[in-house]
């Protein structure tokens, strides 16, 4: 059992600690949210067939949970950047069809259009031709150190290994910088954009006209 919220479409999370849980089952149809059972009490208990100690369990629980709060920061990380692309595409289509564009604008939005793509890059690197085994280490991108730390710590009932903490500290140092330079970029694209709504552009993104 996994501990995470029964909203939560597919996926998997943490190893629910041993404790008292209530379940309820809901049906949503169109904007309706019909209850077909009331919430039911049940307990978790830790099964026979592990040789963990109490103490090992918690050391679980713990990594689990700095692991959980790393992959909210990085997902968010990765989505708030892919959202800035897509707005920089737009900032780029706006100043192309107005005749206030310039083409130091254009040079402009690319370069950014540029860094963002290095930075997703960052996170998802490219397909390996064969499996991720023929990759150095050096070359791993983000998600894909991150997906094997998941995998065995989401999922282990035998202690965290020697592994699973060498990737999250590898992660830990690795992310932060890319954090910053997501935030240095997001500074740059917001004071581009304002340079467009000064100049009354058509239409820039998150922005509505005014008369």
């Amino acid at each position: 059992m996994s501990a995470g919220s029964g909203r939560s479409r597919g996926g998997s999370g943490a190893i629910a600690a041993p404790g008292k849980y209530k379940v309820r089952m809901d049906m949503i149809v169109r904007d309706e949210v019909i209850a077909l059972a009331e919430p039911v009490e049940f307990e978790a208990k830790i099964l026979n067939n592990v040789t963990l100690e109490r103490e090992d369990r918690n050391e679980v629980l713990t990594f689990s949970n700095k692991l959980s709060e790393l992959v909210r920061v990085m997902r968010g990380a990765q989505q708030l950047t892919m959202d800035n692309l897509e707005k920089v595409i737009k900032m780029k289509q706006t100043v192309l069809v107005s005749s206030k564009g310039t083409n130091d604008m254009l040079t402009e939005l690319k370069k950014l259009e540029l860094e963002l793509e290095a930075v997703i890059f960052k996170f998802d690197g490219s397909e390996a031709k064969a499996s991720w085994e023929e990759l150095d280490e050096i070359d791993m991108p983000l998600n894909r150190r991150l997906n094997a730390v998941l995998y065995s710590a989401w999922g282990s009932t035998h202690g965290i290994t020697g592994t699973m903490k060498e990737g999250y500290k590898v992660l830990i140092e690795e992310f932060p910088p890319v954090l910053d330079e997501i935030k240095t970029l997001i500074e740059k694209i917001n004071a581009f954009q304002s340079k467009l709504d000064n100049m009354n552009f058509q239409w820039t993104p998150d922005r509505v006209p005014e008369l």
